[in-house]
């Protein structure tokens, strides 16, 4: 074989000794590793402690579809054929409707008792948000604060910054997802104060609700139509009682039938319209019942007043992957400046008998 050209094969003989070699280096420099391990370790607690804790207003909740058959479900999708109302929801449109960009803006213009004040929700955000501070050192936004009544009336500075405000809150200050083994929407709301992020996890349920709701007008000209359905087929039904009366009292006289309606054919007619009477009233009858009483859309499982809690990272869980983060690093670090020498010194090596040579 040719001395000048040598196999390029990795022994197991030499990778052994690289890894026999290595570890003797680390641990004559393992007092390296025990300091980055102990640093990163506290590290990893202060990062806990100093991180922002916020407050969660955890809640839960299904839709009530009306499709399920039964008690006022039932009566709703009787109701919703005359009515011109969706006959059952949907859990997927329902979440999507909660983190909507018009029931968060809507709820972000409620007004709340906060301080001892009453103030909308949105100001209140903006100042635990630290945003009021930056509006008071910006030109022409040193007094800034919202003050209208709804989305439809913000002014040109109130709906931009109603957009970053939106922005920033569905990143980093609302959670929602739905559980289909429990059949559960499962959602959360945070802000730095606890009273704060329950009041804003009501509005935003409370207005879910509301703008899935058909509207009481709505309703009140479904049971006018109704009303009116149900007057006209009473008027035709004795329109067509009348005619049978009379068809009867001719055939008792034995007069001809000849220009008189058929007999069968009347009470065919009768009979029609009897069973459209009688689920028209139905209908109307549901119908009232659905405006006498609040149309609730959506079953509230874990109210978020009684479900808010401090979210906090844990110092000990941050600790422990800081001493990971320190031992892992530092090992590298020390593999990786080893590596860096061994290369030198070869190179050295390499010139050294380059010169010898050509000497």
């Amino acid at each position: 074989m040719d001395p000048y050209f040598q196999s390029d094969d990795i022994k197991l003989t030499d990778l052994i000794r690289g890894f026999k070699n290595y570890t003797i280096y680390i641990l004559k420099r393992v007092y390296i590793v025990i300091a980055a391990t102990v640093l990163m370790y506290y590290g990893g607690r202060w990062f806990a402690d100093i991180s922002d804790k916020l407050w969660v207003a955890s809640t839960s909740f299904n839709a009530i579809d009306a499709r399920s058959g039964g008690g006022f479900g039932s009566l709703m999708s009787l109701a919703s054929s005359f009515m011109g109302i969706g006959g059952g929801t949907s859990n997927d449109v329902l979440s999507g409707i909660f983190s909507s960009r018009n029931v968060v803006q809507t709820s972000f213009l409620e007004e709340i008792e906060h301080g001892g004040r009453k103030e909308k929700i949105i100001n209140i955000y903006l100042e635990q948000l630290g945003w009021m501070d930056v509006f008071k050192v910006t030109p022409g936004m040193e007094n800034f604060k919202f003050t209208a009544k709804d989305i439809y009336s913000l002014s040109p500075v109130e709906d931009s910054v109603m957009a970053e405000m939106y922005e920033a809150f569905s990143e980093d200050y609302m959670e929602i997802e739905f559980d289909p083994l429990a059949g559960l929407i499962r959602a959360g709301v945070y802000s730095p104060d606890k009273l704060l992020s329950t009041r804003m996890c009501e509005a935003m349920l409370r207005n879910t609700n509301k703008f899935y709701a058909p509207p009481s007008q709505q309703k009140n000209q479904g049971i006018e139509k109704l009303s009116k359905r149900v007057d006209s087929l009473a008027s035709v039904i004795n329109h067509y009682n009348s005619q049978l009366a009379a068809t009867k009292d001719q055939n008792i006289f034995n007069r001809k039938e000849q220009g008189v309606v058929n007999l069968s054919e009347i009470t065919r007619e009768i009979t029609v319209l009897n069973i459209q009477y009688n689920e028209a009233v139905s209908s109307l009858e549901a119908a009232k019942g659905a405006v006498s009483s609040e149309t609730n859309v959506m079953r509230i499982v874990d109210q978020p007043l009684f479900s808010t809690y401090l979210d906090e990272r844990d110092p000990d869980f941050w600790g422990l992957i800081g001493l990971a983060a320190g031992a892992v690093l530092s090992i590298l670090i020390l593999c990786l400046v080893k590596a860096a020498n061994d290369g030198f010194e070869e190179e050295k090596q390499v010139q050294q008998k380059s010169n010898t040579s050509f000497t």
